[in-house]
């Protein structure tokens, strides 16, 4: 199964990682973490407080004590200053990645189930060109290839929404397989524009158990 080692291939040595089974064991809160969730439905509280252990088991690899990870007003985590990460879950799954290091400057990190993809999702996340490219795909291979941009789009949105004043959708960017682990992602002129060193990064990617682990960096 994934463990800390897979999710930190996505990654550079500087970030540390954890990724666990949602719901398998109970996950104490904090209560102001449990004050976030008290409306949630059961499904909902799992996948939270499995996010959150994976969060305070990667902050303690870089030095820090057990904490709260709260959330500012667009739900995404508070880190503690001097730092950057992303939580993220699939309907099985759970990871977190955090650093310290200067040399980054945005993380990104999703999990994404495999089967929910859906032509409703494909025709919200794939530009014409993604679209022609899914089209000429084998009928078996569509729905990973949706799946791998759908992640990959969503890990490129948490790494660069906290340095970014421009609002980011998915049209906004491209992305292209390389190989069997890598992928690329070129951006829109807007963004690129404004953030001229994420017109062009690279991510890394795996697949696991219909699940597909997506990790991507912006260097400082």
């Amino acid at each position: 199964m994934p463990d800390t080692l897979h999710i930190a291939e996505l990654f550079p040595d500087c970030v540390a990682t954890a990724c666990r089974p949602i719901g398998q064991s109970a996950i104490d809160l904090f209560p102001q973490e449990q004050e976030l969730i008290k409306k949630a439905v059961d499904k909902r509280r799992s996948e939270f407080a499995a996010g959150r252990a994976c969060a305070r088991e990667a902050l303690c690899a870089i030095g820090f004590a057990p904490m709260p990870i709260l959330q500012n007003d667009a739900r995404a985590p508070l880190w503690p200053d001097g730092t950057l990460g992303a939580i993220s879950h699939s309907h099985t799954w759970a990871g977190a990645a955090v650093t310290r290091s200067p040399d980054l400057s945005g993380i990104g990190l999703d999990i994404e189930t495999i089967k929910r993809v859906n032509l409703d999702i494909a025709r919200m996340v794939l530009t014409q060109q993604e679209t022609d490219f899914y089209a000429a795909l084998p009928d078996a291979e569509k729905k990973q290839y949706l799946a791998l941009v759908f992640s990959a789009k969503e890990a490129v949105y948490k790494c660069l929404s906290p340095v970014s004043a421009i609002r980011i959708g998915f049209k906004d960017a491209i992305v292209q397989q390389t190989d069997g682990h890598t992928f690329e992602v070129f951006m829109s002129g807007r963004i690129a524009d404004a953030l001229p060193a994420c017109a062009c990064m690279t991510g890394r990617f795996f697949l696991h158990e219909g699940s597909v682990f997506t990790g991507i960096v912006l260097g400082a």
